[in-house]
């Protein structure tokens, strides 16, 4: 969880960035149903986020176990990332 002011104007629910960008309603419900039905549950920040004082934490059992960014491993297709307008795209 990352806490970034509501009042951000870089930081957009992500149904309302899809329809201001036109994008295709195939694709959102694709996307929506990739996630379970849950696309009304994202947030969509238009920019960097610095990871100085970044926490990271595992959530098992509705508990929050910390773990240090370091120990973190990176995906295999990391090398394959690519950084869009739109943010970082990553091959699934």
């Amino acid at each position: 969880t990352i806490n970034i002011p509501k009042d951000d104007p870089r930081l957009f629910k992500w149904s309302y960035y899809a329809k201001i960008n036109n994008m295709d309603q195939y694709w959102y419900r694709v996307l929506d149903k990739a996630s379970g039905n849950l696309a009304d549950t994202w947030w969509l920040y238009v920019g960097s986020i610095a990871i100085d004082g970044l926490e990271v934490a595992l959530k098992i059992n509705d508990v929050y176990a910390p773990v240090h960014i370091d120990g973190i491993q990176p995906s295999p297709y990391a090398q394959n990332a690519m950084l869009t307008p739109m943010g970082i795209a990553l091959p699934v």
